[in-house]
């Protein structure tokens, strides 16, 4: 799961304009060390603490397809 978080927050793999942010974190204090503590945090007050921890999904668009934020 950290490893998932780490690798959707790098520079590379968010385009300008593209990231939303929600939740208890500004844009300047997430950090994929932030979002996994407070992550396993929220899965425990759940009784979500064990068994697969995430999913990650990957959208593809084609480069000439039109795509914004909304």
């Amino acid at each position: 799961m950290r490893n998932t978080i780490e690798y959707v927050l790098k520079d590379e793999k968010v385009k300008e304009g593209y990231l939303e942010i929600t939740g208890p974190f500004s844009e300047q204090d997430i950090t994929y060390d932030s979002v996994y503590r407070t992550w396993l945090e929220e899965k425990k007050i759940w009784d979500k603490d064990s068994g697969r921890m995430c999913a990650h999904n990957v959208i593809s668009f084609h480069k000439d397809e039109p795509v914004d934020a909304c």
